[in-house]
């Protein structure tokens, strides 16, 4: 048995580094511009959060 099996399919957000070239800069700014600064990771995980059932029933018990 898994996950699947009683209706369980999570939604995977990857944070990671882009395929692609990056400019020169400090660390930080490397960081930012490929979104893993802790701003970014942050927003991220809020608006996934955002995205989960189990928050909208929450705020309907909370109003």
């Amino acid at each position: 048995m898994n996950l699947s099996d009683h209706g369980y399919t999570p939604a995977i957000k990857r944070i990671g580094l882009p395929d692609k070239f990056v400019q020169h800069g400090t660390v930080t700014e490397l960081y930012q511009l490929c979104g893993m600064d802790e701003n970014s990771i942050t927003k991220e995980l809020l608006n996934q959060c955002a995205l989960l059932p189990v928050t909208s029933k929450i705020k309907e018990l909370t109003n």
